[in-house]
């Protein structure tokens, strides 16, 4: 009987290493993109930044001075930013080459000659990087530019392919009305919506201070719930690993087969909410069912509906962990400015069309805080803690929340301590309202930091 037991034990384990092999290489398929895709990414995304510098730069011409300064947007301070990314990607080694002609013209034009002459001393790659680099060069020397230059430069424009030194050239050089028309209209667009996104961040910051003050004064009232506790332990440790690895395992699956298919035909927001919906929605579903009898059982497991805190204790919460989360941000920030998060945040198949920007955000603030909460925290993070403690599920919970996410390593860094704050909120009050909250309120934030600042519609 005791080697029945043993070999069906052994069975088991095998199984569960053979599945989460088996995840780990959908994971290595669905998200590792190849060496020119990533570097067409980056290359988007540095590009994106210089341009919206210069849109900024044309914008702050008509605008108060005081708006100019309360947004950041006087040349010392665009420079000094500027600089800090650039100085640092070029240390790393994680500079594009595609993107020095626009390094080099925004730091000529911010009044660093030196750095811009640094960015151009390089050797392109192809025809068109040696063209732009000339114009740029002939920009900075007040040089004449060629006729078979202006040829070059007009064809790009017309072909909806021209970038930053092209946008300059017409605009300045060549006194292109219709170009200067557009850089001062998405200027003046621009520093409109940056001023409601940063508007609402400190109101939303302001009202988590609030919160938080209240949490520290009144804790001792708000001792940690064990509500969830009852429920969780019917659950084993490996019988949840092995339900949110199949689940992952399918959700992945059909982002893989479904999701390319509008990319292919150019909708790729909608592609983008599709892997949100199989990768999220459908394991949050499975895990449900599976694990639960049912909607209300798993409400009350994660402490969604009756809890001894009052709402006001739960908001109280909540404002502490959005506090920790904006303060470690802006630590990562200072602390990694090469790039930070460039290509995690500043995508093309999210900046491109108002559709796109809707559907990033409904995806962002309202189904992911939703199901990772339930999936990461309620589940993984609530029946690990059970088993193994609370320390070792946080952090595990969090490598694989921070996994799944896929970012750049930087931006990995950054969702595993987000995901350990989650952890700490749910440990410390039982339900997942309040990470609900934060994850809504601090994507809202990056999302609307991020369109408003990069998109150029």
């Amino acid at each position: 009987m005791k080697d029945k037991h043993n070999r069906s034990s052994r069975l088991r384990w095998g199984g569960l290493i053979l599945l989460a092999a088996l995840w780990g290489a959908l994971l290595w398929v669905a998200y590792r993109p190849s060496p020119y895709a990533q570097q067409q990414n980056e290359a988007f995304a540095f590009s994106r930044v210089l341009q919206v510098v210069v849109i900024q730069r044309w914008g702050a011409r008509e605008s108060p001075d005081w708006l100019t300064r309360a947004l950041f947007l006087r040349d010392e301070t665009l420079l000094r930013e500027v600089l800090r990314v650039f100085d640092s990607a070029e240390k790393s080694g994680t500079l594009v080459a595609s993107t020095r002609p626009s390094w080099g013209l925004v730091l000529h034009l911010l009044g660093d000659a030196a750095k811009a002459q640094s960015a151009l001393s390089y050797d392109p790659v192809d025809e068109s990087g040696r063209k732009q680099k000339d114009l740029v060069e002939s920009i900075l020397e007040n040089r004449p530019i060629g006729a078979d230059l202006q040829s070059w430069v007009q064809a790009r424009y017309e072909g909806g392919t021209s970038e930053l030194p092209e946008w300059h050239y017409l605009a300045v050089v060549a006194e292109d009305e219709q170009v200067r028309s557009w850089l001062q209209e998405r200027g003046r667009i621009m520093i409109r919506r940056g001023l409601v996104a940063d508007l609402l961040m400190w109101t939303l910051l302001l009202i988590a201070l609030g919160f938080g003050i209240r949490f520290l004064v009144h804790r001792k009232t708000m001792p940690a719930s064990p509500v969830h506790r009852r429920f969780v332990r019917a659950w084993s440790s490996r019988k949840v690993v092995r339900e949110f690895l199949f689940a992952s395992i399918l959700g992945i699956s059909g982002a893989i087969l479904v999701a390319p298919i509008p990319a292919s035909a150019g909708y790729y927001a909608e592609s983008v909410v599709l892997s949100g919906f199989f990768v999220l929605v459908c394991p949050a579903i499975w895990l449900l069912f599976r694990l639960t009898p049912g909607w209300t059982a798993a409400l009350r497991i994660g402490g969604l509906t009756k809890h001894p805190w009052s709402k006001s204790s739960l908001a109280n919460l909540a404002g502490v962990g959005l506090l920790l989360i904006a303060l470690f941000a802006y630590l990562s920030f200072r602390m990694f400015p090469a790039g930070y998060r460039m290509s995690d945040l500043i995508r093309a198949d999210a900046l491109d069309s108002h559709f796109q920007v809707i559907w990033i955000f409904c995806l962002a603030c309202v189904i992911a805080p939703l199901c990772e909460e339930w999936i990461y925290r309620g589940v993984l993070f609530g029946a690990l803690a059970e088993k193994w403690g609370p320390g070792f599920a946080a952090v595990g919970s969090s490598l694989i929340f921070s996994t799944l996410h896929f970012y750049s390593w930087r931006g990995g860094i950054d969702i595993f301590f987000v995901g350990l704050a989650f952890c700490w909120i749910y440990r410390r009050s039982g339900s997942l309202w309040p990470g609900i909250m934060v994850h809504a309120a601090y994507n809202l934030i990056l999302t609307t930091q991020t369109a408003a600042w990069f998109s150029l519609h």
